[in-house]
């Protein structure tokens, strides 16, 4: 109708162009309306198998959209949730001794597994928030874990480790320790006592320095394999890293001030800026 008004409107008389117009406003009211009532049919997976249901005729109104129908039938079937208690994101994302998991992979847990309910992302991280303040379970970024206190929400990163509750408790239990035998020392001797030195095997090296060169998506791989088992073993464990990072188009106050600098500041990293 639209190609007809372009090219013929120039020959229409004044009745037939308002005949048009008509045509083609109720035209456009009823695509949306077709194309709701044609998309009607959902599919999702169960642990039974493949489930198939009809979403009925749609009825009009602001702002209603296709996604708007099927976030609002699973939200009715309680496979759609807007919250979810820490406890529960722990019982859903770990199994029976199950060690820490990417963040990715945890909240692939609501996407992936059927039967579980579908979670946006916000709540997933509010979730998560609670988590770590309540000590229901902890988290690892940049080689730190935080356990039962506040953290921001810069800090869930896709790449960070959500860690279960007894592999934080144990991580914790030695550094409590050793602050309680300090303490018991220093009343005992009237002055800061430590811990006593472990043996020394002879041949096996106290201290190991690596310097390593990695393309960013094997950070994770890297975090995994190289830097738990070191971290496992090591009394103190620091690491010291270089980004270089190049944009053709720059990069944004926002990304560095809201974002890479905010992150830096709550986890209480020092660190130097060069640009060029």
């Amino acid at each position: 109708l639209r190609a007809v008004k372009s090219s013929h409107w120039d020959r229409l008389d004044e009745e037939d162009r308002k005949e048009l117009d008509r045509r083609i406003q109720r035209t456009e009211q009823s695509v949306e309306e077709r194309i709701l009532g044609s998309w009607r049919h959902l599919c999702w997976l169960d642990p039974q198998g493949p489930r198939w249901t009809d979403l009925g005729t749609p009825h009009m109104g602001p702002a209603r959209s296709l996604g708007g129908r099927v976030v609002d039938y699973l939200r009715d079937c309680d496979r759609w949730t807007e919250d979810i208690a820490p406890r529960k994101l722990a019982e859903l994302a770990f199994g029976p001794e199950q060690g820490e998991k990417l963040y990715r992979e945890v909240r692939d847990v609501f996407y992936c597994v059927p039967g579980n309910p579908i979670l946006p992302e916000r709540a997933l991280r509010k979730a998560i928030r609670e988590g770590v303040r309540e000590g229901i379970f902890g988290i690892r970024f940049g080689g730190t874990l935080h356990f039962k206190r506040e953290i921001p929400d810069t800090l869930i990163d896709p790449e960070a480790l959500i860690v279960p509750r007894e592999v934080a408790e144990a991580e914790q239990a030695p550094v409590e320790e050793v602050k309680e035998s300090r303490g018991e020392g220093a009343q005992a001797e009237g002055g800061p006592v430590g811990p006593p030195a472990p043996p020394r095997a002879e041949g096996v090296p106290q201290k190991l320095r690596l310097r390593l060169r990695i393309p960013w998506d094997r950070l994770a791989d890297i975090q995994r394999g190289v830097i738990l088992p070191l971290r496992g073993k090591s009394k103190r464990l620091e690491l010291e890293i270089t980004i270089n990072a190049e944009s053709e188009e720059g990069f944004s106050e926002d990304v560095l001030e809201t974002k890479v600098r905010e992150t830096l500041k709550q986890l209480g990293v020092d660190w130097s800026e060069e640009f060029s």
